[in-house]
Parts: structure tokens; sequence; C-alpha cells
């Protein structure tokens, strides 16, 4: 099979050393993962040539730049978006995969079987409710949200009477922090689908006790689909994230992944809630609450902080060599166990840094 992996981030040490890695991950599985296109989007103010130290690690990488103007003016969500564009029209499966992430077993053949058959988006759903916020910047703009948010500041029962008393203005109403995430989703349902979102999925590291329901709301840090369903997917995506950026806050750094579950819920895409195997964080909540996912992990997100720095441990010689030492425990151990398998327990970019 031919796969497409599109990663970005920015052009400094710690992300050459997170795209080297996932370049060797797959490697170490053989095969057509080997042979997979590795795509990497750098954004920044302006573009900066690969320091020659990193060129015989991106070999197999391919570099693509967002444009230097829409990163100014959109930030990370210009190279973000840009993977959607460089996806290649004849391979068979895309995955657009977060810096922060490591192959560590090969993707399950009937996941690839059903993908190629009857083609689906496929993603694990998010932990918790996104939060919402807004910066200074956000509240001066004449937006219908920002104004309806300052009236909100001076009567705010009147939010609080139309939000109980008359559900079918809720489209009307503007997003508050601290809004229950039920609320927040009809609102968002009411203004961009005319109806209430399909909450049929659950937050994956709430007790199952106390799981609250969401529409296809995932996790950014994985997302696999076809070439053809995930263009499809990204032509809405480009006209609804702006709106949403300015309805959920754009501070907050979310409403990409918000807007993707109600772009889905919007065209009635195909879709499906992956494993937690498919991305699986390196949380000890998770470890406790999936141990049969944690046993057979296929890529893991190391995108918990408390034991070791993600953007240091494959860039700084002493770092490396720490984060190997360590007595670690679950998914961390996992990925401790895969970075010495692919490395061979030597710092694995000695002639970069």
């Amino acid at each position: 099979m031919k796969f497409d992996f599109l990663l970005c981030g920015s052009p400094d040490d710690a992300f050459y050393a997170q795209f080297s890695m996932f370049r060797k991950s797959l490697d170490a599985l053989g095969g057509a993962y080997r042979d997979a296109r590795l795509v990497v989007v750098f954004g920044a103010g302006r573009e900066i040539p690969l320091p020659v130290r990193w060129e015989p690690y991106f070999d197999r990488i391919e570099i693509v730049w967002a444009d230097c103007d829409e990163y100014r003016r959109v930030e990370t969500f210009a190279q973000s978006d840009l993977r959607f564009e460089l996806i290649r029209p004849g391979a068979d499966v895309a995955f657009i995969c977060d810096a922060d992430t490591l192959m560590m077993s090969a993707f399950p053949q009937e996941f690839l079987s059903e993908m190629v058959r009857a083609p689906f988006i496929g993603a694990v759903i998010a932990h918790y409710p996104f939060p919402i916020d807004f910066a200074g910047d956000d509240l001066q703009r004449k937006s219908f949200d920002s104004i309806a948010r300052a009236l909100t500041q001076r009567w705010p029962r009147v939010h609080a009477t139309v939000m109980r008393r008359f559900p079918f203005l809720r489209r009307f109403l503007p997003i508050l922090p601290g809004m229950h995430t039920d609320d927040v989703w009809e609102i968002l349902g009411r203004r961009f689908l005319d109806r209430s979102p399909d909450m049929s999925f659950g937050y994956t590291l709430q007790p199952e006790g106390q799981r609250l329901r969401c529409p296809f709301y995932i996790n950014y840090g994985f997302l696999a689909g076809t070439p053809s369903l995930l263009a499809t997917l990204y032509d809405e995506l480009r006209v609804m994230q702006p709106e949403i950026a300015t309805t959920v806050g754009e501070s907050v750094g979310f409403y990409g992944q918000t807007a993707i579950a109600l772009v889905v819920d919007k065209l009635g895409l195909r879709r499906r809630a992956l494993p937690m195997r498919f991305n699986y964080p390196n949380d000890p909540i998770a470890d406790q609450m999936y141990p049969d996912e944690m046993a057979d992990i296929v890529l893991l997100h190391y995108l918990r902080t408390e034991l070791f720095d993600r953007h240091r441990v494959f860039s700084i010689e002493k770092e490396f060599e720490r984060f190997l030492s360590l007595d670690l425990a679950g998914s961390n151990r996992s990925f401790q166990h895969r970075a010495r398998a692919i490395t061979g327990g030597a710092f694995p970019f000695s002639r970069a840094v």
C-alpha cells in the first residue's frame, strides 16, 4: 500500500529531531512503512534553510514551507492546514499526525482493508472537552460574537433566560467561558448545522460513569483517511474553521478539531472513532483506563511532559540519555523501549546537535 504521513512544526532543533525520529520509526517497521512518503510542513515568519548538520536525517523527508504571510496571519494553522493540500491523490491512505508522535507498530490489516474498501475518517476522540477562553484581541473585534459577549457581561440574566426558555434561539447566543459542554455543542450545532449535532461519542479520558457526550470531536494528533475523503473534509474546513475561531476564541487553539467535528457531521462523512491505541497518550490515566490498548499501541502521542520534555528528549544528548535511564512505567516505558530499539540506545543525532 502507498502511505502518506504529513506532519508540521517550526524550524528548530526540537522539531528537526522529532521529524527525524518519526522517519526512523517508519523505517524500523519495514515494507510499506519504509517506502512511505513523509512530508513535514514548516511555518515561520521567514523561510530558513535546513541546517547542514540535519541534512543526513532528512534525505527521505519531503520539506514544504507554508506561506510566510499566511503564517503571520493565522500562525501555526498555516502549516497545519497546508498538510491537507499536499496529500497525493494516488496514495491509498493518508495520515495527518502531530510532531510529537511515534509509530510503535504497524496498523492492523483489517483497519487498512476497510479504509480502502469503504473509506472513512478515522481518529481517536479527544480526551476532554475543549476550554473556552477569549484573549483581549478576540473581545475587541467587531464581530457578532464579540459584541454579544460584551452585552452578556452587562446583562448575564438575559443569556441564562434565553438558554433555558428559548432553545431555538441558541444559534444567536455567544459562547462564554465556563459554559457547560452540552450547551456549547448545542449552540455550535444550531449555528453551523441548523440543528443539534450528533452526540454519539464520549470524551476518552473521563471516567466511564462521568463521561460526557460529544460529536466526532477528535484529538488532532492523528487523523486518517483516503485522499479523496480528506480533500472533501478540507474543502469545507477552510470555510468553517475561521468562523469557528471567532465563535470559540482563537486563543484557545482547539478550533481546528472543533471544526472537524462539525464538518464531518454537516457533510455526513463516514467516520469511525478508533481505539485508543491509534493515538495513545503517554498518560497514567490512559494506562489505568485502557490496559489492553496500552499493550498494543500503534502510534504513541508523547504529549505529557511531567517526566521528560518532548522538545528536548531527542534533540539534546544529555536529555536523551536521562530519558533512557529513567525507571518508567506503562506507556512511558513502552515509548522508552521503542526509542531504544530504533536508535540502538545511542543518541540518534550526535552529528546534528
